[in-house]
């Protein structure tokens, strides 16, 4: 309180006043609690210790091929498969038609999923894998996410033999 009355009695112009006041009462707060909201989401999710923000600013390829590692790793232990099945052939036993595992009860959605998935792996997995990418950081904690969503929808999925029986 006592700092707000001595900015208040300030000999600064009304303009100056009003913009301190602005910036300090409105926009710092506002960016502080967006940063913490940002960090909270951050620190809850299951890639959060493995692509942590020190690895993404050095070294964001690498963050994100390790991201999408984590999620092939995490794809062949749910379909109980071998480190020999990967890339279309790990996503088309998880998802093509007739596949392991269902994410909806609509079929149609169901290749929406596939192609979502491979999409991904064909958009911004392999590229990494095969030259340079520079990515700035929004472009990595956005893949990040993307890939977490993919870990959801592996997560959320059904078995396909389970609801047949």
């Amino acid at each position: 309180m006592a700092v707000y009355i001595s900015v208040f009695f300030w000999p600064w112009d009304s303009l100056s006043r009003v913009m301190f006041f602005i910036y300090f009462g409105v926009f710092l707060p506002a960016a502080l609690f967006s940063m913490l909201k940002e960090e909270k989401l951050r620190g809850e999710t299951r890639l959060s210790n493995q692509t942590t923000p020190e690895l993404i600013a050095s070294k964001p390829q690498a963050a994100i091929e390790h991201a999408f590692t984590l999620f092939e790793d995490h794809l062949r232990k749910r379909l109980n498969v071998g480190s020999d099945v990967y890339g279309d052939v790990l996503i088309n036993m998880a998802f093509g038609q007739n596949a392991k595992l269902i994410y909806s009860d609509v079929e149609n959605e169901n290749k929406g999923v596939r192609n979502f998935v491979a999409g991904t792996y064909a958009t911004f997995r392999n590229p990494r894998k095969h030259r340079v990418i520079e990515d700035d950081e929004q472009t990595v904690f956005a893949l990040i996410k993307t890939i977490e969503l993919l870990f959801k929808i592996v997560d959320e999925s059904k078995d396909r033999e389970q609801l047949s029986d």
